[in-house]
């Protein structure tokens, strides 16, 4: 058993920079949700202003709607992965300042 002291603070640095890249992931999340109802009020006015064949509106409609689809699972993917290691930094921390406190008590005692 030793000091985790420099350790643990090591991974609350790591833990403060992964919750900020969370954080900015948040962020643009919300500027992809401003884009895509952006896309999707484009196409609706190009429904309504120019002449497409019914199967070519069809099948732009369905190629930006399965943009979105994959965008929306990337962006969800990416935040579970960094909610993830967050989590497992967070119980790494605990582990470490309990064996730390169990290390200074021990110091104590001599």
């Amino acid at each position: 058993m030793s000091c985790r002291c420099e350790d643990i603070r090591c991974a609350e640095r790591e833990r403060e920079v992964l919750e900020d890249i969370f954080d900015r992931i948040c962020d643009s999340e919300i500027y992809y949700n401003e884009l895509k109802n952006s896309c999707i009020d484009i196409i609706s006015t190009m429904v309504l202003s120019i002449y497409l064949q019914n199967n070519e509106f069809e099948m732009m409609k369905t190629r930006v709607e399965n943009r979105i689809i994959k965008q929306e699972d990337e962006i969800r993917n990416y935040k579970n992965y960094i909610n993830d290691k967050i989590s497992l930094l967070e119980a790494k921390i605990s582990r470490m300042r309990r064996e730390d406190e169990r290390y200074h008590e021990d110091e104590d005692d001599d």
